[in-house]
């Protein structure tokens, strides 16, 4: 099948397999890391005035993760608007479906995404990915085509449009929201104002209100970092350097093949028939470098920008990545108007596509497998109980996942409280950056309210096993208590599986209040180095009431040295260890862990 109709066939083959493989590969994603936040319906919101400008990664977000069926569904979808609008800013028109040549640039940008950006496989398909990254850059992307192609529409309903696009680009990510912003100055500067559709300012303006709204949540600390650690941070863009070093390449060695051996006859001076074997080729003339090299500057500039957080992930990098994709699409279909080269490309894309998807459906298929496993393992503990589900096969983040995500026990514990109602989630067979839990037994002792009080006040009938996840349910607890039997409740939040020597007899208290406030201590523990140390710090306030501290563990007990609050642990042992401060009244257990050797 030739000409038009065989492109339209082509060109509806690849969206239609797109939507396929996305879509199954999407139902079988499992929820992880960030996707648990909307579980429990605590992702990132802004402050103030804020919260009535939701972030787009929020609102999408909840969407996917609350409805798989939207993730199998319109996620698909809005990839491949992406893929669409990344070909519209590279080729500086809309594709055309009944040219050859557009269904091959299409198909080497949805190739060139797979290439160029680090962990592909986790950006398209992990919920949390793909509504920051996907949803944002397609919005984006498309705010910006309009820019790029110059389209010259009239009438105040495209201004007001154009103006909102622009304002929700400000809830999007700080690298979008750049981008949006910079690429619509660009092209209103560049566009002399006898020829500049109405639009264009209106839709500027938009995009710069929302990136000022947008910066509202921006810290002065993510800017210092970037730039005070300039040389650290350049070091961070190794990822998507690696990663677009092989678009360029193929660039470069498809040119200088080109420029040594190419017989081709030069570009015919009026265009041909749209659907003839003429306009297969592309036109023989080289793109402008001048363009390449700013496609090329924002490449570089929007890969650092992903390091202005406030997390600096692989998944951070596919603004950069589309724009070394739009920048590269003239260089290849260039390349493409000589025909061995174009059947290379053409191979090269279906072979990205083939092998990439087929990794999709066996790898998700066997994630997704293990994903019920343990929800299945989790249904079938009682509650109150601890769950045992195993580990994840693929321990570290990698291409197409993110890792084992419940290795971190303060949100093992909380969402396995919150969600389910258990005690905890044990991981087996353990490994090496598993936070195994200390498994402390604790007991709320209250003075001044009866049981038909704490029972109002939604005591809890058991408590984690854990300090951090128990001290957050006990400051509230303790305002219900006293707005139902007054401020005169005591309470105290006492571990009973712990005994030592020098405790003669004290009381080891995790929180407590003797009078109007709470004592809730918030230790920081930092990881472990080289040599196994680590330090462990508390409030000054609170190491001034304490003068004593031990270190306590199945091995028996010893003096900790510190001062100032912070103390200098060398990890020695094995097992559960507790460090305990006291006085002559009371101890205090500061922190509880299973030391990771």
């Amino acid at each position: 099948m030739t000409g038009a109709t065989g492109s339209r066939w082509a060109l509806a083959g690849l969206v239609a397999a797109m939507l396929v493989v996305h879509g199954v590969v999407g139902w079988w994603s499992p929820l992880q890391g960030d996707d648990w936040q909307y579980v429990l319906g605590a992702a990132g919101r802004g402050r103030g005035w804020l919260a009535a400008y939701p972030q787009l990664a929020d609102v999408c977000g909840s969407l996917l993760v609350r409805a798989p069926l939207v993730h199998a569904l319109v996620s698909p979808v809005v990839g491949v608007s992406l893929v669409l609008g990344t070909f519209a800013l590279g080729a500086g028109r809309l594709p055309d479906p009944r040219r050859w040549r557009d269904v091959l640039g299409v198909a080497l940008v949805s190739a060139m995404i797979w290439i160029a950006l680090p962990r592909a496989g986790a950006m398209w398909f992990h919920r949390s990915y793909a509504a920051a990254q996907i949803y944002g850059a397609a919005l984006v992307v498309w705010f910006l085509v309009p820019f790029r192609c110059r389209w010259q529409r009239a009438g105040a309903g495209w201004q007001v449009a154009m103006f909102a696009v622009g304002l929700a680009a400000g809830a999007t990510t700080r690298q979008l929201q750049l981008a949006a912003v910079i690429g619509a100055a660009i092209a209103v500067r560049r566009t002399p104002r006898s020829g500049r559709p109405a639009w264009m300012v209106p839709g500027l303006a938009g995009a710069a209100l929302g990136l000022l709204a947008g910066l509202a949540r921006w810290q002065l600390s993510d800017l210092v970092y970037v730039f005070g650690h300039l040389e650290r941070s350049l070091a961070r863009m190794a990822p998507v350097l690696e990663a677009g070093a092989p678009v360029i390449a193929v660039i470069a060695l498809g040119a200088l093949a080109r420029q040594l051996g190419a017989r081709n006859p030069p570009a015919p001076a009026t265009a041909p028939p749209v659907g003839s074997d003429q306009d297969a080729g592309w036109p023989g003339q080289a793109p402008d470098a001048g363009q390449g090299l700013a496609w090329l500057g924002a490449w570089l500039g929007l890969g650092l920008a992903a390091q202005l957080g406030p997390r600096s992930t692989a998944a951070t990098q596919l603004p950069a990545a589309l724009a070394l994709c739009a920048g590269a699409l003239p260089y290849l279909t260039w390349l493409a108007s000589a025909r061995r080269a174009r059947w290379l490309l053409a191979g090269l894309a279906i072979g990205v596509h083939v092998v990439a998807w087929s990794l999709a459906l066996s790898t998700y298929a066997a994630l997704g497998a293990e994903f019920r496993d343990r929800m299945a393992a989790i249904a079938r503990t009682p509650a109150g109980q601890v769950a045992t589900v195993r580990r994840y096969a693929d321990l570290i983040p990698g291409f197409w996942s993110v890792g084992e995500d419940w290795a971190d026990l303060g949100a093992r514990a909380t969402l396995a409280r919150a969600r389910w109602g258990l005690a905890g989630i044990d991981l087996v067979p353990v490994f090496r950056q598993l936070e195994r839990s200390p498994d402390l037994q604790l007991v709320l002792e209250v003075d001044g309210a009866s049981p038909d009080q704490l029972a109002a006040a939604a005591a809890p009938a058991w408590w984690p096993r854990e300090l951090g996840p128990a001290r957050a349910q006990f400051t509230p607890l303790l305002g219900r208590l006293r707005a139902i039997a007054g401020r005169g409740v005591t309470a105290r939040l006492r571990v009973v599986d712990l005994d030592f020597a020098a405790r003669r007899g004290r009381p080891v208290l995790a929180a407590w209040s003797d009078g109007a406030g709470a004592m809730v201590p918030d230790p920081a523990r930092s990881r472990a180095d080289d040599a196994d140390r680590v330090t462990i710090s508390i409030a000054p306030d609170l190491a001034t009431q304490f003068d004593e501290a031990w270190l306590v563990g199945p091995w028996g007990s010893a003096p900790a040295a510190g001062s100032a609050g912070r103390y200098a642990v060398t990890e020695q042992h094995a097992g559960r260890t507790v460090l305990v401060a006291c006085n002559a009244e009371r101890c205090v257990a500061v922190e509880a862990w299973v030391p990771l050797f």
